[in-house]
Order: C-alpha cells, then structure tokens, then sequence
C-alpha cells in the first residue's frame, strides 16, 4: 500500500487568495463607514440649523414679528455679532460657529473659513435681518443677485418685488422676500474654488438650507446658484 502525504501549510496561491479577500473587505467597510460618517454629519448638521432657527423665530415672535439682527455689519451675513448679543436672542455661539471643519473628519482647515475678529471659524449663514438701512447693510456692499422668475414664489408679483433690493432676505416672519432663507450651512465660491461645510475629498457635496417657513432641505452641489458676490466672494444655495 502506497499513502500520500499533505504538507502542512498555505500554499502561495492560497495566501494571495486570503489576502485578497481581506483587502477587499476592508475597502468596503473603509467605503460604508465613510458614507456613514458623511450622513451622520448631514444631519447634524440639519439639526443645528433647525435649533437655529427656532431660536431666531421665538426672537421674531417677541419683536412683533421682527426677525432679530445678528449680524455684525461686515460686509457679507456670515459675520455674526458677539455671544452676549446673539444669547439675548436665545442663540449660542456654539451653535453658530463650528471649531472643527465638521465634515468627514480631520483637522480644522481655517482655510476652509471666512473668519470674525476672534478668529472662530463660522459654519452657518444667517440670511435674514441684518439690522441696517438700505444704504449700509451688506447687501448693499455687494451684488445680490435676483432670483430667476421661475424660481419666485412669493405673492408680490415679481416685476413689483425685484425693483426693491431690500427685499432681497426677510426682516419679520411674513416679508414675502425675493428668498425666504433664513440659515444655510456655508458654501462660497472664492476666486474660483468652491468652499464648503459638507464635503467629500474636498468636492462640496451641497447644503442644508432651512426657509422662513421652517422646513428644511438639502441642496445638492449641481443645484446651486450663486446669490451674492462681492469682489471674487459668491455666497451659493
């Protein structure tokens, strides 16, 4: 009788098939985890606004319906007033400013952010009543950029409403504005490179955006317009 022996042991074959299916495993769960992690932060994201805005419209309730003035007179409605004035309309800084880029995770990139005097870089855009005359407010030391006819809906017919630039954003809860936005995650436009709150492998993906009447919504990267500029600055939703 003859017996046959099998080496103890992996073949090479083996092993290059062992590691190739650990390879793969691997790229898929890197890939699922970083979708998981980019939606997580969507709606995180979301839900600050909606906090923010909440706060701002029990501000405008106790107003007679005036939206609160926030910002700091800069020329752009990203530069938001100190902590003192913004908790006295019931919204915390924290809530406003992000230390982080807040995205897939990573290092804060101050790059990435337009900054106020205490170099805090600020995550969420407040379009609404900045508090200042027509002839000073930040709209006026830019271009706000009128809606296209097909995408007003407000009852004012659209010929009247476009000739009055201070209608732009809404001052109180029932303005029918050229855009009803209330607060927006960052994206801008400068000199060219888009720059962005949610991205993936720094391409913007697109933005949250909440309106005056309180409902949210996402708006992808490829549905979204320039609204504001000044110099190489475009503020985009």
């Amino acid at each position: 009788m003859t017996s046959s022996h099998r080496k103890n042991g992996f073949t090479l074959v083996e092993l290059l098939v062992v590691i190739t299916i650990i390879i793969v495993l691997a790229s898929v769960g890197f890939a699922v985890s970083k979708s998981l992690r980019l939606s997580a932060s969507k709606v995180a994201d979301m839900q600050k606004l909606r906090s923010l805005a909440a706060a701002t419209m029990a501000a405008g309730a106790d107003h007679a319906g005036r939206l609160p003035s926030i910002h700091s007179g800069s020329y752009a409605p990203y530069w938001l007033l100190p902590r003192d004035t913004l908790e006295s309309y019931g919204i915390t800084k924290e809530t406003c400013y992000a230390p982080t880029r807040n995205i897939t995770g990573g290092a804060p990139d101050y790059k990435w952010w337009y900054m106020n005097s205490s170099g805090t870089p600020i995550h969420y855009v407040y379009f609404a009543n900045d508090g200042s005359t027509p002839s000073n407010g930040w709209s006026s030391k830019g271009n706000v950029i009128p809606p296209d006819r097909k995408d007003y809906g407000g009852a004012i017919p659209y010929d009247n409403i476009i000739k009055d630039k201070t209608k732009a954003f809404a001052r109180s809860l029932t303005d029918d504005a050229w855009y009803p936005v209330l607060w927006a995650g960052l994206c801008r436009d400068f000199g060219g490179t888009r720059l962005g709150a949610i991205t993936r492998d720094d391409e913007v993906l697109g933005m949250n955006v909440i309106y005056l009447d309180g409902h949210g919504a996402w708006m992808p990267s490829e549905k979204m317009k320039v609204r504001y500029t000044s110099g190489s600055l475009g503020l985009l939703w």
